[in-house]
């Protein structure tokens, strides 16, 4: 089954409305700064960049920080994973390593640090580093590294317990732990002309794999997450040529695909709610999967471009909303339930880096919705959080 143009053109009809008028925003609090990534813990906001800084999540003041020692020629942090007693930050190095940290939530003090050999001809393309932490193991997947690139390690020590290399490219998807299983995305580069990838399992405790499936596609430059809702997995990936994406429906349970469709122009979706799925990107879209039915899409206006770039959704169940984050300094806020642009918030206003480029981005790089409060990562390090208004 495929969604055709005319069907998209037709849909568009429905949810095609220019946004408002931006406003300065007003967060409930703003911390300035370098921060590369962040995670939650609880009411706990734990972010990295040059330090690792821990904040109260409501009200953004700085509960306890850390100077960390990174590895040479360092990148930006590629990863911060947390649990209430464990933190685990991990680096790439541009001269040949890759390093990991783990700390004590409560008192951050350092329990073992790891230094991987990553030499530069066995990096494939723009490096990450990636981590689940579990209370017998941490997992850590190096994306864009050929050879040994998956771990399992100790939790007191670090110390290696498995290594493996996962088939092909492995891309920049972060690692996921799924019922005792770890869920890896790899495929051939863009470079190739009919390429194509595997979603795979890997048992946990031994690094064998359970199941793999192969899809068709190219590796674009956009590593999203699949969306996981029980024990299905919604995947995409770019076909060439042309703007169609195919879509993948997984039952990770069995390791088998139960759907496959081609798709416009889709990145991954973001959320699912009462059997719709929502998609991402400048021209949203929700959809029934039951039906095979696109219940509405729209599209988003941006004042002299073609359109945002769009890197994350957030669905706002309780007040109906969705939110879109643009990387350029916009966030955009729309009815979930037809689409409907509501409000385009300029997430940068006045502010100004002088240690950035003309062209740098000032939006959104990450954001999680807590409760009633939208907290937001920008593209030039900043941390804000924003009301969730009805």
């Amino acid at each position: 089954m495929s969604w055709s143009r005319r069907t998209f053109i037709g849909a568009c009809a429905v949810g095609v409305i220019a946004a408002r008028r931006s406003y300065a925003i007003e967060a409930r609090w703003t911390v300035p700064g370098d921060f590369d990534t962040w995670t939650v813990v609880g009411d706990e906001l734990i972010a990295v960049g040059s330090r690792l800084v821990v904040l109260d999540v409501a009200t953004g003041h700085e509960r306890r920080s850390i100077r960390l020692s990174r590895p040479a020629a360092a990148e930006r942090v590629r990863t911060v994973r947390a649990t209430p007693t464990t933190i685990v930050v991990g680096w790439y190095g541009w001269r040949g390593e890759g390093r990991i940290v783990c700390l004590e939530t409560a008192s951050l003090r350092a329990r073992w640090e790891r230094r991987l050999a990553w030499t530069d001809n066995e990096r494939e393309s723009s490096p990450g580093i990636f981590a689940v932490i579990r209370d017998d193991a941490t997992y850590v997947l190096l994306s864009g590294k050929r050879g040994e690139n998956l771990f399992r390690l100790r939790p007191d020590d670090g110390g290696t317990v498995w290594t493996r290399r996962v088939e092909r490219f492995v891309l920049g998807v972060p690692l996921v732990w799924h019922d005792g299983r770890l869920l890896v995305q790899s495929r051939i580069t863009h470079h190739y002309p009919a390429g194509h990838g595997h979603y795979q399992a890997i048992d946990a405790l031994t690094g064998s794999t359970a199941w793999r499936l192969r899809f068709e596609g190219t590796a674009g430059l956009w590593d999203d997450m699949p969306l996981i809702v029980g024990q299905t997995a919604y995947l995409t990936c770019e076909t060439s040529p042309g703007p169609t994406n195919r879509l993948y429906l997984v039952d990770l349970a069995a390791g088998r695909i139960v759907a496959d469709r081609t798709v416009d122009a889709l990145r991954e979706p973001f959320a699912e709610r009462a059997g719709v799925v929502y998609f991402g990107t400048k021209t949203p879209v929700a959809w029934n999967a039951a039906h095979d039915r696109v219940v509405w899409r729209s599209r988003l206006i941006r004042p002299y471009s073609a359109g945002p770039s769009i890197v994350q959704g957030v669905l706002d169940g309780a007040r109906d909303r969705i939110y879109l984050g643009d990387s350029t300094d916009s966030l955009y806020k729309l009815s979930a339930n037809d689409g409907t642009t509501i409000d385009r918030i300029d997430i940068r206003g006045s502010y100004v880096n002088p240690a950035r480029g003309i062209n740098s981005g000032y939006g959104v790089r990450r954001m999680q919705l807590i409760n009633d409060r939208l907290v937001i990562g920008t593209e030039d390090g900043r941390l804000l959080s924003l009301p969730a208004t009805p």
